[in-house]
């Protein structure tokens, strides 16, 4: 027996388990990990004294042993399995919603690729770059359905005779140019703008677009297009003044809350030289006539938005020439000057015509040149083009209103909403009345079921087309732009049963 004994522990102790604590596990789990080792170390202790036990004895020890498994082992670990369970829920949610079942084809500007992602992605990226995260969470979830709607309507067939858009021209549902389309904001953008609060908010964005998911606004059962605005004059366009004829569901809605802000606003100054080099007006020879056409008169900057100093609007310009199709020709200036005096702008000869009971300015001319006021704003960077001017000597002090084209949801006003406690149905409702708030199924079905792979995964992020190239005039497909307004108008009234959202035309800052 002696013999056995020595036996005995010598393999005990060969087997005995040297188990340390990984510097990965953290939490629960770690806690899990260390009652394992302990519970082991006490099952093994307990297990070498059975051995020299009687056999009553040794079942109770069993028993023991058993119990303390299930206290210090089972439990720990069932209670460490809930807790990631419970923070691996939100990601299995957020790629098993509706929206991530639908694809939506982006036009990527600078890169002129098409890239595939899922909906609920691109609605994120949407409302991150139109909302403060921070806003209560109703406001964010209309700002949520908002452009859910407009992307789903940029899904829709085209109907005949209907001018696609810049963005289904070349194969895409819309773009990620602020001007043509919704503005948003990348992954990498969000985590430079949120700084260390970008998981935080980001975890707001999520819940405020799951919240919502799958729904979209709806008139006479087609999705509308919902325009936003980051910030209104003090009210909301209706949109017969934009279009010619009644939309419905844009109608003027009063925002008391917008005139508290700020940036209401805001006032810009241009000297004649940064006026000529913005608008894309050529030097010309004294004595010539005003306003000699541009390479493009009807075109406009879709580089930048929001607030510019002169000297900087000057600069983005500069940078935007190329694609605003109206460039700053210094080269035109200086052949057109060769061997006779040059003239400059001369203020007396700009002009601005009509604006609606908003201020928004309905067009800007310079002799013969003639710019929509949504142009003129663009090429000069201005937050609206809800603005007056005024010259002082050579200098053109601009004052505008708001930001953004006024039209549809005003972001402002509806964050002051939802921090009344109104429900993000409610202010949609307030927005775009007569509307209904619906599932999308009847639109995505077929896109969910035609898009994902064997695996159920997308094969989004990657680039299904290369042929798309940057428009010299890209403002020039806007809705809002005079060669848009008829057919963008037919649909925008919902009198299109299959309609084609004219993704180009929403511009919120």
């Amino acid at each position: 027996m002696r013999l056995r004994q020595r036996r005995f522990r010598p393999r005990t102790a060969r087997f005995r388990p040297r188990l340390s604590t990984p510097s990965l596990l953290r939490g629960p789990t770690r806690l899990a990990f260390d009652r394992v080792r302990t519970s082991m170390g006490q099952a093994r202790r307990g297990l070498a004294g059975l051995a020299s036990r009687p056999v009553g004895l040794r079942v109770k020890l069993a028993i023991g042993v058993g119990l303390a498994f299930v206290g210090m082992v089972l439990i720990p670990s069932a209670i460490a399995v809930l807790t990631h369970r419970g923070q691996t829920e939100p990601v299995l949610s957020w790629v098993s919603s509706k929206d991530a079942r639908v694809p939506i084809k982006v036009l990527e500007w600078n890169r002129g690729k098409v890239v595939t992602m899922p909906l609920n992605d691109y609605v994120l990226d949407v409302v991150a770059a139109e909302m403060n995260p921070s806003a209560p969470i109703a406001a964010l979830e209309a700002a949520a359905v908002a452009a859910r709607t407009y992307a789903i309507r940029s899904m829709l067939p085209i109907p005949p005779g209907v001018q696609p858009t810049f963005a289904q021209s070349h194969g895409a549902n819309v773009t990620d140019n602020a001007t043509l389309d919704l503005p948003w904001l990348t992954t990498a953008q969000q985590e430079d703008k949120f700084g260390k609060a970008d998981a935080v908010l980001t975890l707001r964005l999520e819940q405020a677009v799951q919240a919502t998911d799958g729904q979209v606004l709806t008139y006479h059962g087609s999705p509308i297009v919902a325009f936003m605005t980051a910030l209104s004059p003090g009210e909301t366009r209706d949109g017969k003044s934009v279009f010619g004829q009644p939309v419905p569901y844009l109608k003027s809605v009063k925002c008391p809350d917008d005139l508290k802000d700020p940036k209401e606003t805001q006032t810009f100054r241009f000297s004649t030289a940064q006026l000529q080099q913005l608008l894309g007006i050529p030097a010309a020879p004294a004595g010539s006539a005003v306003g000699t056409p541009a390479a493009s008169a009807t075109g406009a900057s879709a580089t930048a938005s929001g607030t510019h100093t002169a000297s900087k609007s000057q600069a983005a310009g500069s940078r935007g020439s190329s694609r605003a199709g109206a460039p700053a020709s210094a080269s035109a200036s200086a052949s057109a000057s060769k061997g006779a005096a040059v003239r400059g702008l001369i203020p007396a000869d700009l002009k601005m015509h009509g604006a609606d009971a908003q201020g928004f300015v309905q067009s800007v001319t310079y002799g013969k040149q003639t710019f929509s006021g949504m142009d003129f704003a663009n090429r000069l960077h201005l937050p609206s083009s809800s603005f007056t001017w005024k010259w002082q000597g050579q200098t053109l002090v601009v004052t505008t209103k708001g930001i953004g084209n006024g039209l549809g949801m005003s972001l402002h006003e509806a964050t002051v909403m939802a921090g009344r406690k109104m429900s993000y149905s409610k202010i949609l409702a307030t927005f775009y009345p007569g509307t209904q708030l619906v599932s999308d199924a009847a639109w995505t079905q077929g896109l969910a079921s035609s898009s994902a792979n064997a695996s159920g995964n997308f094969t989004g992020n990657q680039p299904t087309s290369s042929s798309a190239k940057q428009p010299a005039n890209p403002s020039a497909n806007t809705a809002l732009s005079s060669s848009g307004q008829t057919s963008f108008a037919t649909q925008a009234a919902g009198t299109t049963a299959a309609t084609s959202t004219p993704a180009q035309s929403k511009k919120s800052s």
